[in-house]
């Protein structure tokens, strides 16, 4: 984990925000003193686009599967918000009671 982060170039701080957790308890998965649940162990991957098999010490991450994983997470994160303004459209063009 402490990899990921210093490869992800960030702080314990918005590491904690963006993972939603507290900063004890971070630490606690950091110094392996807690181990962290399987929930979370797949919402830190997703959030620093890493494997479990990275985590673990199974394999290290190149340079070209990172800038895929990134592609990969532009491109939902477009998608997602391509619906989101299409549905807001579609919102605006319904009338008062349908709403």
């Amino acid at each position: 984990m402490k990899a990921a982060l210093k490869s992800a170039h960030e702080s314990q701080y918005t590491a904690c925000e963006k993972l939603g957790v507290s900063q004890g308890c971070l630490n606690l998965w950091l110094n392996n003193k807690r181990n962290p649940s399987p929930d979370d162990i797949a919402k830190f991957c997703k959030v620093f686009n890493v494997t479990p098999n990275y985590l673990f010490g199974f394999e290290e991450i190149s340079e070209q599967d990172k800038a895929l994983l990134n592609a990969i997470k532009s491109v939902t994160a477009n998608t997602q918000d391509a619906k989101q303004s299409q549905d807001n459209q579609i919102q605006k063009q319904l009338p008062e009671k349908a709403r």
